[in-house]
């Protein structure tokens, strides 16, 4: 039924693949007095765990400013499948409002958040070292 609980995690296997790659922006906002910053961007899934919700990959930054060649970086992140991770962290002394007001930025999540009951953090998973957060937010599509 749409905007329940189980209509906000789409088959994680129908989209997430070891090679799979994504293209678009990154934009990140480091100052409430400058303007935001936004560059292309290629990721590419180089690891991905389904038991344990974990994924992990390379993003290239391209033209990041005061940067004169493209900037890689490796990334880990938590699958939020309502089995090992949900959009309560419960971590990085972030309260629920602070989660619900993140994913809230995103819009494919800001409608149906409200209407799933923000699901509870599920308990700590052994395996998980890191996340797929930072400083900005970004928007791109896959090949």
């Amino acid at each position: 039924m749409p905007g329940d609980a189980d209509s906000l995690y789409a088959p994680v296997d129908s989209f997430l693949k070891v090679g799979q790659a994504f293209t678009g922006t990154q934009n990140v906002n480091n100052s409430p007095t400058r303007d935001r910053d936004a560059w292309r961007v290629n990721v590419r899934i180089q690891g991905l765990d389904l038991e344990r919700g974990t994924l992990c990959g390379s993003m290239e930054a391209l033209d990041v400013p005061k940067a004169e060649s493209p900037v890689v970086t490796f990334w880990e992140g938590e699958i939020i499948d309502a089995v090992n991770f949900s959009f309560r962290t419960a971590r990085w002394d972030a309260s629920k409002s602070t989660d619900l007001r993140h994913w809230s930025k995103f819009h494919a999540f800001s409608a149906r958040l409200r209407d799933a009951a923000f699901h509870p953090a599920p308990p700590e998973h052994p395996a998980a070292g890191g996340s797929a957060g930072g400083a900005g937010t970004g928007t791109g599509t896959g090949t």
